[in-house]
């Protein structure tokens, strides 16, 4: 053998090597956070080591993200899944299987024919893991509630509010926005929507007949919101109905839209269990 393959075979075997060292640490973070879920508990319990250790393996063979890569931060965790940042700056989120996630597989087959939008997220790798759980690496966009912080672009008076009641006033305002456009969505098309999204929130605000907590979401709107972000969130809410249809703007908040990394004026629907 000579020297170039000698050293072409040595990089081939340390290259292994290492990826084979990333999933069992990503493999316990994974185990660690999927316990705190009542959705995932069953499938990480110590109490049925067999099923465990079935799981694990098919984690191994079907996930190839965890062996590829490392998991840098726990990005967060909701009712059905974990999502986890890798090292190559994707998302990637494993939870169990619902009637939702096959949103991210029919996104990935858009994706793959030319046929998705812009305003959707990224999605690279979609698949099952037995018959319970399913895996997707999306792309990684920051969530609204970080980017303000980041950016402390929350144009109310800084005497006024704490940064955390600033962010649930954001909150507020999403989910207000979110049920107006379902609402308009009723009588209107989503074109006249978004031409008209700021005489909708004037009247809705004039008009006085919303529950409480959606009229003091769309009266801070202004004040929060450029009017750029407010037609970047209407289109984003716009596109999700569009794709996903209307039951899927209902978990819509502050927490689950986000900010495009390399456009911050476009906002996309990340979460769509």
């Amino acid at each position: 053998m000579n020297k170039r393959r000698l050293k072409l075979f040595v990089s081939k075997l340390l290259e292994q090597a290492e990826i084979a060292g990333y999933f069992d640490r990503n493999y316990s973070i994974v185990e660690e956070n999927s316990k705190e879920i009542r959705a995932l508990r069953n499938y990480f319990d110590d109490k049925t080591p067999s099923y465990k250790e079935s799981i694990k393996q098919e984690l191994e063979k079907k996930v190839v993200q965890l062996s590829k890569h490392q998991i840098k931060q726990v990005l967060g965790c909701g009712m059905y899944k974990c999502v986890y940042l890798l090292d190559n700056d994707h998302a990637l989120a494993i939870g169990n299987k619902s009637f939702a996630s096959k949103e991210y597989k029919e996104l990935m087959q858009k994706q793959h024919t030319g046929t998705g939008s812009s305003l959707d997220i990224g999605v690279f790798d979609y698949g099952l893991v037995g018959e319970d759980l399913f895996y997707v690496e999306m792309s990684r966009i920051i969530p609204l509630e970080d980017w303000y912080v980041f950016t402390r672009n929350l144009k109310i008076d800084k005497n006024d509010f704490t940064t955390d009641q600033k962010l649930r006033r954001l909150s507020m305002l999403f989910v207000a926005l979110q049920f107006l456009i379902r609402a308009e969505l009723y009588e209107r098309d989503a074109s006249f929507v978004l031409k008209n999204i700021f005489k909708i929130i004037r009247d809705a605000v004039a008009s006085k007949q919303l529950q409480y907590s959606y009229q003091v979401g769309l009266e801070r709107a202004t004040q929060i919101l450029s009017p750029n972000e407010i037609r970047a969130a209407t289109k984003a809410i716009l596109n999700n109905v569009k794709q996903h249809g209307q039951f899927a703007t209902i978990d819509v908040h502050a927490g689950n839209i986000g900010v495009d990394m390399k456009n911050p004026n476009r906002m996309i629907l990340f979460d769509i269990d």
